[in-house]
């Protein structure tokens, strides 16, 4: 059976290789940190990259009672989990904020001085990454066996 034909009988499960594909992506994004030896666009560019994953990651993350019945998020696989939108607030702001910044430095002013401190950042987006490993404890916990599938699949270090 490929990823498609189990998407029809376990969406849950296609949806879970997803995140750890992301979490594998935005992992290795992290071990590549600063990228000080990248030309400029490329650092740009995998700096918005690890943004936009770690946002997507933390939204992943975040225990909402107003997300839709339908959205995957971590308490579809670990039913217990809890973790507050405040932990993430300031990332959430950033990621929109700095985006709009690369686009402005980009095309209009091609200027550096707009972007946040990579020391700040780091620290950002090693929260992501924190929370996200208090999750696979309490995911390895609930369900080893499926744990073990996903992260064989994507190692996620």
């Amino acid at each position: 059976m490929d990823i498609f034909e189990r998407y029809k009988v376990d969406r849950d499960f296609v949806l879970a290789i997803h995140v750890f594909a992301d979490v594998a992506h935005f992992r290795k994004l992290l071990q590549e940190f600063p990228w000080d030896t990248q030309p400029d666009w490329v650092h740009q560019g995998l700096l918005e990259s690890t943004l936009i994953k770690a946002r997507a990651l933390s939204d992943f993350l975040i225990s909402d009672p107003k997300k839709h019945s339908d959205d995957f998020q971590a308490s579809s696989m670990v039913s217990n989990w809890v973790q507050s939108e405040s932990d993430f607030v300031e990332l959430r702001n950033l990621v929109n904020k700095q985006i709009a910044h690369f686009a402005h430095q980009r095309f209009i002013e091609n200027q550096q001085n707009l972007a946040i401190s990579s020391d700040h950042l780091f620290v950002l987006l090693k929260t992501v990454d924190l929370v996200f490993s208090r999750f696979e404890v309490e995911l390895r916990e609930v369900d080893s066996e499926l744990y073990a599938e996903l992260t064989r699949q994507f190692p996620i270090f």
